[in-house]
């Protein structure tokens, strides 16, 4: 994933909005930004710049003792049709 998402937009940065620390993970959210220069998810590159919102989360496994992986929500549609504006 983060192969193909850096190459896809290689000056991305992500601008931290909200943070949630809890006994089942770490919720954040932030605006995406960077340049489409790459293709991604079936998208091809725009050379465009993008602003969207993604959500990640983090699950905690309380067995183990660390972080079980975590799960990536991106607008699409807006990453798509929107760009930047």
């Amino acid at each position: 994933f983060y192969t193909a998402f850096l190459g896809a937009f290689p000056d991305v940065k992500f601008a931290l909005t909200d943070i949630v620390v809890g006994p089942q993970g770490v919720f954040e959210a932030a605006t995406m930004t960077g340049t489409h220069l790459g293709p991604w998810n079936g998208i091809a590159p725009t050379g465009r710049p993008v602003k969207s919102m993604v959500l990640i989360f983090f699950p905690w496994d309380r067995k183990a003792g660390k972080f079980s992986g975590e799960k990536i929500h991106v607008d699409m549609a807006r990453l798509v049709t929107e760009g930047a504006r």
